[in-house]
C-alpha cells in the first residue's frame, strides 16, 4: 500500500509539473523572441533631396539577424514629418561600399606585442576590403594624427599601418574620436555614403580639450556609428571598468557595437564588428513636406514584428542646394527713363561703346584720383575705430582667451598693403556699427574652441551684442593672432532678433561651412564648425 501511495503522489507531481510548464510555455517563448532593433546611421541621400537613407540593425534575442523585413512593416517620422518608407533592402543586395575610419593608439599603454595583435586585427579587415571600400587612418598619442585619408588603395593603408607603433605617452583619445567624426562629414562625391568608426582603446583620454559631453553631443549632430573593442591592462579594477563603461556608452549612443575583447582575440573581435556592419538592412524615406534648411532633424523608425514594435532613431542634418544656400536673388534693376526721340545723326562714341576718355594720360588721372579718394575712406574708418569712435552703448568686451596659463600680448603678425586699386579687405555689406540699430535681444555670450590650427583646444570667449568681427587684426572684437589660417579679418556674427547669422570678411580666405563657402548671411546654431580649410573654428553658444 505504502509504495502504491507513493507511486501515485509521484505520478500527480509529474502531471502538475508538467501542466505548469504547458501554462508558462507561452511568456517563456515570448521572452526569448524579444528582438532588438537600432538605427545605426542616417544620411540625406543628396543635398537639397528630401530623401534620407537609415541603416537598421534588426536582430532576435540571440543577436542573429532577421532573414526577412517586408516595407509594410516599416515607419518613421522625420521631425515633425511624416516619412514614407520607399525602399526596404538587405545591405548585402545593395552595391555600395563603406567608408571606415580606423581610430589607431599609439600610446605606451599598449605593450608592442599587444600593439602588433591589434596591427593584425585591422591588416586582416583592409585585407578584405570590397572593390567599393574606402578607408582612412587616424593615429592617436600625444597628438591626433590623420596617417592615410580616405583612399581605396590597400598599398598605401597597409604601409600607413605599417609606419606605426606604441611611441607615445599620452593618450587623446576624445581628440581622436572628435577628427574621427568631423572626417566623416566629409561630402566627396567619390566617398561612400555609409561611414563606421572602428576603434581599439581602454577607454582612457588624457589631455583631451573634448570632455565626454563633447563627444556625446558630436554624436548627436548626426554622428557616425563608433564599432569599439574594449581592452584595458589597468590594475584598479574600479577604473578598469569605468573607462570600458565610457567607451561602451559611446557606441551605444553614436548606433555602433562595443565589444570586450579577451587577450589574443583580437582578430575574432575585429571580425566580429565586421559582421555586424554587414548584416544591416538599408531603408529609404521619402519626406515631400521637409524643409532642407540645414538644421538637424531625428528621423524615428518603428518596426512591427511578430505583435511587437520596435522603435529607434538617429539624426541628420538636410543640407539645402548649394544654390539656395549662398546665393540671393538679384534686386530687379531700376526703370530706366523713356528715351528722348531725336533726329538721326551719325553714331556717337557713347553708342559705338566708349564710355570714357580716349587719352591715356587722362585715364590713369582718373583711376589714380578714385584710388586715393577710396583709400582715405577707409584710412579714416581704420583710424575711428582704433580709436573707439563709438557709442559706449556698444562698447564690446574684448574676447579673453580661456587659457590656464597667462601668456604676453602677441601683437599682429605684418599684414601685407595693397596695391593701388585693391582693397586690404572686404569691407562689411551693412553699416558700421554706430549706424546700426539696438539689438532686440539681450547679449549673446560665444566661445570659439580651436579645432585644428596652430593652437588646437584654445578657447576665447566674448559677448556678442549686434555685431563681433574674428580675425589676426587688433582692432577685431575677437582676437586669433596665433591662428595663421585665419585672415587679417575673417568673418562677423551678426546679433538679429535673437539669432545669430555670420558673414564672410575675406577674400583672400573664404570662410567655410561643412566645406562650402559663405557668400551670404547664414543663422548659426551652436556646435557649428567654421573655418577655412587650414584652420577650424567650433562655435558655441552658452
Amino acid at each position: 500500500m505504502f509504495w502504491g501511495n507513493l507511486y501515485s503522489m509521484i505520478l500527480r507531481t509529474m502531471a502538475a509539473l508538467l501542466l505548469m510548464a504547458g501554462t508558462l510555455g507561452t511568456p517563456l517563448v515570448t521572452a526569448q523572441g524579444l528582438m532588438r532593433l537600432s538605427v545605426t546611421q542616417v544620411r540625406q541621400l543628396d543635398v537639397g533631396a528630401p530623401l534620407v537613407r537609415a541603416y537598421l540593425d534588426l536582430t532576435d534575442s540571440a543577436g542573429k539577424p532577421l532573414e526577412d523585413l517586408p516595407e509594410s512593416s516599416v515607419a518613421a517620422t522625420l521631425g515633425e514629418w511624416a516619412a514614407e518608407p520607399i525602399n526596404v533592402t538587405p545591405f548585402a543586395a545593395v552595391q555600395q561600399g563603406i567608408a571606415y575610419v580606423f581610430l589607431v593608439d599609439i600610446s605606451k599603454s599598449l605593450s608592442p606585442e599587444l600593439f602588433d595583435q591589434m596591427a593584425g586585427g585591422i591588416e586582416t579587415w583592409v585585407t578584405g576590403m570590397e572593390p567599393l571600400d574606402q578607408a582612412a587612418i587616424i593615429a592617436f598619442g600625444e597628438s591626433s594624427q590623420l596617417i592615410v585619408d580616405f583612399t581605396g588603395s590597400k598599398k598605401e593603408l597597409l604601409a600607413g599601418l605599417a609606419s606605426l607603433g606604441p611611441t607615445d605617452n599620452e593618450t587623446l583619445l576624445h581628440q581622436a574620436l572628435a577628427d574621427a567624426l568631423d572626417l566623416n562629414r566629409r561630402l566627396d562625391v567619390d566617398l561612400p555614403g555609409r561611414r563606421a568608426v572602428v576603434i581599439f582603446s581602454d577607454g582612457k583620454d588624457e589631455g583631451s580639450a573634448f570632455e565626454t559631453e563633447d563627444i556625446l553631443a558630436k554624436l548627436r549632430d548626426n554622428g557616425s556609428p563608433i564599432y569599439a573593442i574594449g581592452y584595458s591592462r589597468l590594475r584598479d579594477p574600479a577604473e578598469r571598468r569605468t573607462y570600458l563603461n565610457l567607451l561602451q556608452r559611446f557606441a551605444s549612443n553614436s548606433g555602433g557595437a562595443f565589444f570586450e575583447a579577451e587577450q589574443t582575440r583580437f582578430v575574432e573581435a575585429y571580425n566580429s564588428i565586421w559582421q555586424t556592419i554587414q548584416r544591416v538592412w538599408v531603408a529609404d524615406f521619402l519626406c515631400t513636406e521637409c524643409r532642407a534648411d540645414g538644421s538637424v532633424h531625428r528621423l524615428q523608425v518603428q518596426v512591427s514584428r511578430d505583435g511587437q514594435v520596435l522603435s529607434s532613431g538617429g539624426s541628420v542634418r538636410l543640407l539645402p542646394l548649394a544654390k539656395s544656400v549662398v546665393s540671393t536673388p538679384a534686386e530687379p534693376p531700376a526703370e530706366e527713363a523713356s528715351p528722348v526721340v531725336a533726329e538721326p545723326v551719325a553714331p556717337s562714341e557713347q553708342e559705338r561703346g566708349v564710355s570714357f576718355p580716349t587719352k591715356p594720360w587722362l585715364i590713369g588721372l582718373s583711376v589714380l584720383a578714385a584710388v586715393l579718394i577710396l583709400w582715405g575712406i577707409l584710412a579714416a574708418r581704420k583710424r575711428n575705430r582704433r580709436r573707439g569712435n563709438q557709442p559706449e552703448d556698444y562698447a564690446h568686451p574684448p574676447a579673453t582667451p580661456i587659457d590656464p596659463l597667462s601668456e604676453p600680448e602677441v601683437l599682429d603678425p605684418p599684414v601685407p598693403m595693397p596695391r593701388p586699386g585693391e582693397l586690404p579687405f572686404k569691407p562689411p555689406s551693412k553699416p558700421t556699427l554706430g549706424l546700426r540699430e539696438r539689438p532686440s535681444g539681450p547679449p549673446k555670450q560665444v566661445r570659439l574652441i580651436v579645432v585644428r590650427g596652430s593652437r588646437k583646444g584654445r578657447q576665447y570667449s566674448f559677448v556678442v551684442r549686434d555685431r563681433a568681427v574674428v580675425g589676426r587684426r587688433s582692432s577685431c572684437d575677437c582676437i586669433l593672432a596665433e591662428e595663421t589660417g585665419i585672415d587679417a579679418v575673417q568673418f562677423e556674427l551678426l546679433h538679429e532678433e535673437g539669432e545669430i547669422y555670420i558673414e564672410n570678411l575675406s577674400d583672400r580666405l573664404p570662410t567655410l561651412i561643412t566645406g562650402h563657402p559663405i557668400t551670404s548671411k547664414l543663422r548659426l546654431t551652436s556646435d557649428t564648425l567654421v573655418g577655412t580649410g587650414e584652420t577650424v573654428l567650433r562655435i558655441v553658444f552658452y
